[in-house]
This record gives C-alpha cells, sequence and structure tokens, in this order.
C-alpha cells in the first residue's frame, strides 16, 4: 500500500544514514520489491508525494507509530498540512505592498488576516500569520496587521495558510478531517476515544495524504506538469467510462468469473470445458 510505504522508506533511509558510518548496511537483493520501489523513491524517477521534514522528524521508526505522545505530535504536524501552512518570503516592495493593500481591501467579518485579493506572492483566500492582540476588534486588528506588513523589508518571511478553514479556500475534508481540524483543537486521546491506536494512526495518515495530494496537485498544475495532452486525457475518460458502464452488469450471477468460465459452455464459449459421457459409465 503506497500510504503505509512511505513511513516504511523514510525509516529504511534513516537505518542507511545511521550505520552508514559504522558498519556496511546491507544492501536490497536486485530484483525484488523493496529494492526496486526504494530505487525509483531515491532516484526521484517520477512525479510523487513527499513526506513533510514535519513528519519525518516525528516517525523516526515503527515503534513511533504506536506511541500516543508521537501520535498528539501528528496530530498537529497533519493540521498544518491541511491548512496548507508553509513560509513564503516578500520578496520585493511590490511583493509587501501589494499583500498590505490585499489585506486592507478584504472584506472578511471572521478573519482579520484573511488576503482579500490576490497578491503577487499570496493567493486570495489564503490568511497570513501575524501576532497582534486578539482582544481587540477586527477592523483594528486588520489595520495593524496591514501596518506590521508594510513594516517589512525585502526578503522577510511571512507563515501563511494557504488553505484556511473558513475561507474560500478551504479544502475538502472528510468526517475524520473535519473532526481533527474542530476548534479548540482535541487532544489525540479524546480524538481516539474508543478507537485503537492502529486505527487513529491510519486515519492521520490517509488524512495526512489527501493534504499532500491537494499540494501537489496544485503545484503539478501550475507547472503544467502532465504524461499526456488533453485530447488523450479525454479520450482515456471516455473509454474508461465504457468500460465502467460495460462490466455493470456481470458475466455469471453469484459466481466469481473465475468459476463462472469453467461452468459457461457451449459454442463458441470462453470457458474451457465440453459435454461428454461420465468418467465412470459403465
Amino acid at each position: 500500500m503506497v500510504l503505509s510505504a512511505r513511513p516504511r522508506l523514510h525509516y529504511d533511509e534513516i537505518v542507511a544514514e545511521k550505520h552508514s558510518q559504522k558498519t556496511p548496511v546491507q544492501r536490497r537483493v536486485p530484483g525484488s520489491v523493496l529494492y526496486s520501489v526504494a530505487y525509483a523513491h531515491r532516484k526521484q524517477l517520477n512525479q510523487k508525494l513527499v513526506l513533510p521534514d514535519s513528519v519525518k522528524e516525528i516517525l523516526r521508526c515503527p515503534r513511533d507509530e504506536v506511541s500516543p505522545a508521537k501520535m498528539e505530535l501528528l496530530c498537529g504536524a497533519v493540521r498544518r498540512e491541511i491548512e496548507g501552512e508553509t513560509v513564503v518570503y516578500l520578496r520585493t516592495d511590490r511583493d509587501i505592498e501589494s499583500l498590505a493593500a490585499a489585506v486592507e481591501g478584504c472584506k472578511s467579518t471572521e478573519f482579520a488576516d484573511e488576503v482579500g485579493g490576490d497578491a503577487t506572492a499570496i493567493p486570495k483566500g489564503a490568511r497570513i500569520s501575524v501576532e497582534v492582540d486578539e482582544s481587540l476588534p477586527l477592523q483594528t486588528r486588520r489595520s495593524e496587521i496591514v501596518a506590521l506588513v508594510r513594516s517589512m523589508r525585502e526578503g522577510d518571511p511571512v507563515r501563511v495558510l494557504l488553505r484556511p478553514l473558513g475561507t474560500s479556500r478551504e479544502p475538502p475534508m472528510d468526517s475524520f478531517a473535519r473532526e481533527l481540524m474542530l476548534r479548540p483543537y482535541r487532544s489525540f486521546c479524546e480524538l481516539a476515544g474508543k478507537r485503537q491506536i492502529e486505527e487513529m494512526r491510519d486515519r492521520l495518515l490517509l488524512c495526512l495524504w489527501d493534504a499532500l495530494f491537494l499540494s501537489a496537485c496544485v503545484r503539478w498544475t501550475t507547472e503544467e506538469v502532465t504524461n499526456t495532452t488533453a485530447s488523450d486525457a479525454l479520450e482515456l475518460g471516455h473509454w474508461f467510462q465504457r468500460g465502467q458502464q460495460n462490466s455493470k452488469k456481470p458475466l455469471f450471477e453469484d459466481l466469481c468469473a473465475m468459476c463462472g468460465c469453467l461452468l459457461y459452455t457451449g459454442s463458441g464459449s470462453m470457458g474451457n470445458t465440453c459435454y461428454g459421457p461420465s468418467g465412470d459409465s459403465a
């Protein structure tokens, strides 16, 4: 399973890194599945999802996957990935002024730090993380945030939520992800309830996968990454849909295809049986 393969490859790299300076590392046998997957992973032979550094620092070995303390940290990391938390560098004065104007012109009645228009460095609907007094009225907080942005210099970083909840850029989420993101945030033990820690680990990794795949899709779209043309993609989709429609009706009722083929006989049939006298007839 691709989902569980990422941590396994990560652990394999940690072991190799730890022992590379001490003892020769046992090499994977060429031709094995793990060897092929690890080779493609390390050589970056294709577009793929990569575990964020925050998750790599939390999960250092398989034992960490069943540690409540580590799962608590993983909850925080997954929450940040769901909202697309990142750092953006304001490289020019134009970037700074564009961001300040976009925040200043925002009409949101929920968030004082939401970007109201497309800035040169940050998209509309994102939120910037700037410390202000939360007890102040929303418009006052917005004015202070704008002033802080305008006081920045070229090259200064600003922490951004690219997919904040409650805005036009809120990502699609399943029921568990919504439970995870519900404010005020609940602890891992409160979220788990009667669920086993292994189930919670899998649910968190699924949420992480969805968030990483969404980020990758946005990046691939921006970079115009594709392995086929638009016309070919439409034709592939057409024939896939035809296959789905044609396979709705089963060939054999209450039987799998393998057993059905054995029973389906007759002229021009696709079975491998034929009529004849019984083997024990006199």
